[in-house]
C-alpha cells in the first residue's frame, strides 16, 4: 500500500497533469485502487496459505499474531465491500470533470453495482473464513462429546481462531491426561474409591460402616517360590490376582489390597451395599470354582469396620479396619486345611440368610487372635 500511496502522489504532481482538481481525483482515484487492490491481494493470499501456516504453527498458535484477527478482517471486509463503493460513489460528484462524457447517473450505477458484487463475494469469503474453522470446532467438540478423546484440530490460523484451535487441543490434551491418571488412580485404589474421592474429595479420617469382606490367601507360596523359576511364579500370581478381581468386581466388591501371595475384597465401603454380605459370599464360592489349579484359601466375614483414608497428606490409602477383616484372615488359614478352602463366618450367613443353604456348619474354631467363631463351610 506505500508503494500504491507513493505512485499516486508521484503520477498527482507529475508536470502538465491538470489543475489541482484534477490532481487530486488522480490521486483519490489510485489511492482507492490501492486499498482495493491490497486489500484483496491480503485476502487471497491468507487463504492460499492455510496448509503452509498449519505447518508454521505446528499445532500451537503464537502468543501474539500479526495476522489480522476476526474483528479487523470484518472491518477489512465492510471496507472492500461497502465502504470504498460508497466513498466512491460519495466522491464521484465532487471529482467527477464537468465536462466528462459520461452522465453521473451511469457512474454512480457502476460504482453501486461493482460494490453489490464485491460485497457479496467478500461477505461470502469473510463467513467463510469464520464458519468453517467453527464447523471443524463443532465437529471436534462432538467427537468429545462421544468420549473419543483423540480428537485435534489444524491450527491454520494465526489470529483469535488459530489460538481457539490451540485451546482446543490443549484442552482436549488435558482431557487425555486427566483419563489416562484417572484410569491409573482407578487400578491402584479401586474405582470405587477413585469416583468417591474425585466426587466427595480427600480427607483423612474414617468412619463406621457395615461391610463384609473376604480375604484369599495363596497356599504354599513358600515353597512355590522356591522350587520355580521367577517367571512362573509372576505368572502363577497374575493370574491368580486376575481371577480374584474378576470375582469381586462380578458382585460389585473391590480389591482394596495386593498383600504378596494374598488379597483383601471390600464389599459395602465406599459406596453402601445393602446385600454386601450376600455379594461376598457369592464372589468367593465364584472365585473357589474359577481357581483352576491353584491351591487358595478364601475366608469370608461381616460386621462393622472402621473406613476411610489413613496415612499422611502426602501418601494415604483407603481401607478398612477391624474385626472382620482379622477374622477373615484367620478363616483363610483354617480354610487351606479344609477340603473346600472356603470358610465363612457365623455373621456373614446370618447377613444373608438368602444364601445359607449353599453353606453348612462346622462347628466353633477357636481362631488365632480373634477367639471362638462358628464357622460355615461352602458345600
Amino acid at each position: 500500500m506505500p508503494l500504491w500511496v507513493f505512485a499516486a502522489a508521484v503520477i498527482a504532481l507529475w508536470p502538465n497533469t491538470g489543475s489541482f482538481v484534477d490532481r487530486m481525483r488522480i490521486f483519490v482515484a489510485i489511492v482507492l485502487g490501492g486499498v482495493l487492490a491490497c486489500a484483496l491481494s491480503y485476502a487471497l493470499v491468507d487463504r492460499a496459505n492455510n496448509d503452509l501456516r498449519a505447518a508454521a504453527l505446528a499445532g500451537a498458535a503464537p502468543e501474539e499474531s500479526g495476522a489480522i484477527g476476526v474483528r479487523r478482517g470484518l472491518l477489512l471486509a465492510w471496507a472492500l465491500g461497502s465502504g470504498i463503493p460508497f466513498a466512491g460513489i460519495a466522491l464521484t460528484p465532487a471529482v467527477r470533470s464537468p465536462h466528462a462524457a459520461v452522465p453521473l447517473a451511469a457512474a454512480v450505477i457502476t460504482l453501486a453495482v461493482a460494490g453489490l458484487a464485491a460485497g457479496f463475494f467478500i461477505t461470502y469469503g469473510s463467513a467463510r473464513s469464520i464458519a468453517e474453522p467453527m464447523d471443524r470446532l463443532r465437529a471436534s467438540l462432538e467427537q468429545v462429546q462421544r468420549g473419543d478423546l483423540d480428537a485435534t484440530l489444524t491450527v491454520d490460523a494465526g489470529g483469535e481462531i488459530g489460538m481457539v484451535q490451540a485451546g482446543f487441543n490443549q484442552m482436549v490434551a488435558g482431557l487425555r491426561e486427566r483419563a489416562r491418571l484417572q484410569d491409573l488412580f482407578g487400578r491402584h485404589v479401586g474405582e470405587e474409591v477413585a469416583r468417591a474421592a474425585m466426587e466427595q474429595g480427600v480427607s483423612l479420617g474414617g468412619e463406621q460402616r457395615e461391610v463384609s469382606v473376604f480375604f484369599v490367601d495363596l497356599a504354599g507360596s513358600s515353597v512355590l517360590a522356591r522350587e520355580h523359576s521367577p517367571d512362573h511364579v509372576v505368572r502363577l500370581l497374575n493370574r491368580f490376582f486376575a481371577a480374584v478381581v474378576t470375582a469381586a468386581a462380578s458382585e460389585g466388591g473391590w480389591v482394596n489390597k495386593f498383600e504378596g501371595d494374598a488379597a483383601l475384597c471390600i464389599f459395602g465401603a465406599p459406596t453402601a451395599q445393602d446385600d454386601h454380605a450376600a455379594r461376598a459370599l457369592r464372589a468367593a464360592i465364584a472365585l473357589r470354582d474359577t481357581l483352576d489349579g491353584i491351591d487358595a484359601g478364601i475366608g469370608v466375614s461381616s460386621g462393622v469396620v472402621v473406613a476411610g483414608n489413613v496415612g499422611s497428606e502426602a501418601r494415604y490409602e483407603y481401607t478398612v479396619i477391624g474385626h472382620p477383616v482379622n477374622e477373615a484372615a484367620r478363616l483363610t488359614d483354617e480354610a487351606k486345611q479344609r477340603a473346600s478352602r472356603l470358610l465363612a463366618s457365623s455373621a456373614a450367613i446370618a447377613a444373608a440368610p438368602s444364601e445359607a443353604n449353599h453353606w453348612a456348619s462346622r462347628g466353633v474354631v477357636d481362631l488365632r487372635g480373634t477367639g471362638p467363631t462358628e464357622v460355615y463351610e461352602a458345600i
